[in-house]
């Protein structure tokens, strides 16, 4: 199947054929024919997937077929995200699939000054990005109104649960119209969001693609075991290693994403971070570079886990251990992406062998373990690459899950 099946609007499969887009993505070609059919719908899909095409485009379509003109300060979309960078990213990717067409769209969140968006409201906005803080202070301060909206799109529904935003969704939803199209988006469908989708949606259709689990295969993944006074040591001869082309590594805190950064620098390694605490302007540096790939290294936290793409890297690493398996999937599936092989490295200290053994036993793939010493016994393999020396230990088979029997676990 091509995008051009979908008997799109002209002016948006020219931007689709500039953008090099020829066939759909799984979410793409089963959910557009159902937006396009004004359903309801239920997509669950990790992030990197290509649902933002999947609900932008009939979106665009429909606004493209219709007379209806918009209102000043009365957007027809309305497209919720948790974090300003999603939100950055949706509206940047709208953008260019309507930029053949006069449609207007905003992005509105909170760290910066209101008073640039709300004058662009006074513009005609057809489709309004928002994250669920800022849109509340708009419609509160009477700035923006949602009685015309035609599409309703929540997108990375399970974070904004996450994040403790329901109550702030609960009072989005008494502004919307009772008629109107919802789209609900989510890397999960557990028994916390099931309720809130109901509330939001009348019959929908569910359309459901394999996690991020699945693509996990594409990836080699590798784990290294050391002290925790060794970490920074073991980083650094991992950044070394000239098959390290790009590298977005990850940490749990801001204080250690920070505190990493300095200790790169000191060994004349340049990185920058992203995390939070960043001011908006940083990061939109940081995510700007990062798409020019004029940065090598980037230390984040989870904020960078999902809903940014890092097509081009080469390499994630896990400077600390994430908690649960989902968090580990996210971050590893920065790469291994639209077929593409990548490597992840995890450095596991003594502390942290619990929660990297939860990750193992969930995880369907093998992950290889590298000798700590790594730096003095590189090995060639066939195809004449570098790689890292490594050392198996027994593994044992319990229930239908592998587990490593090693000591000191």
């Amino acid at each position: 199947m091509n995008f051009t099946d979908f008997n799109l609007n002209d002016n948006l499969n020219k931007a689709l054929i500039d953008l090099e887009f020829v066939i759909p993505t799984p979410i793409q070609e089963n959910a557009i024919p159902y937006i396009l059919d004004n359903k309801d719908l239920i997509g669950i899909a990790q992030t990197g997937t290509g649902k933002t095409a999947a609900f932008s485009l009939p979106i665009l379509n429909s606004f493209l077929s219709s007379e209806t003109k918009t209102k000043e300060m009365y957007p027809r979309a309305l497209i919720l995200a948790p974090t300003r960078e999603l939100c950055a990213q949706i509206g940047k990717n709208m953008n260019d699939y309507s930029k053949y067409t006069d449609i207007k769209t905003l992005v509105t969140y909170g760290g910066v000054s209101p008073e640039p968006q709300i004058e662009a409201l006074k513009e005609s906005q057809d489709i309004l990005i928002a994250t669920p803080g800022r849109l509340i202070d708009l419609v509160e301060q009477r700035n923006v109104f949602l009685d015309d909206v035609e599409f309703f799109v929540l997108d990375e529904a399970d974070r904004i649960i996450q994040q403790g935003l329901q109550a702030d969704l609960k009072k989005i939803m008494k502004k919307l119209p009772k008629t109107r199209h919802s789209l609900f988006f989510s890397a999960t469908m557990n028994k916390e969001i099931k309720p809130i989708a109901a509330e939001i949606l009348r019959e929908p259709v569910i359309v459901e693609i394999e996690s991020e689990e699945k693509d996990l295969k594409l990836i080699d993944q590798n784990v290294l075991f050391t002290l925790k006074e060794n970490k920074i040591k073991t980083l650094i001869n991992l950044l070394k290693l000239k098959e390290v082309k790009s590298a977005i590594i990850f940490t749990n805190l801001k204080q250690t994403t920070d505190d990493l950064i300095r200790s790169l620098h000191k060994n004349e390694i340049k990185a920058e971070a992203l995390h939070s605490g960043k001011s908006n302007t940083h990061r939109e540096k940081i995510i700007r570079h990062i798409e020019e790939r004029s940065i090598k290294v980037v230390v984040a936290t989870d904020l960078a886990s999902r809903g940014l793409d890092f097509e081009h890297m080469t390499h994630v690493i896990n400077y600390e251990i994430p908690r649960d398996f989902e968090t580990y999937t996210h971050r590893v599936g920065r790469i291994g992406r639209a077929s593409k092989k990548g490597t992840a490295f995890s450095i596991c200290g003594l502390d942290e062998r619990n929660f990297f053994k939860k990750i193992e036993e969930n995880n369907k793939y093998p992950i290889r373990i590298v000798n700590h010493e790594f730096h003095s016994n590189m090995v060639k393999t066939n195809g004449g690459n570098k790689h890292l020396a490594t050392h198996r230990k027994p593994v044992k088979k319990k229930g239908n899950r592998n587990y490593s029997n090693r000591k000191g676990k």
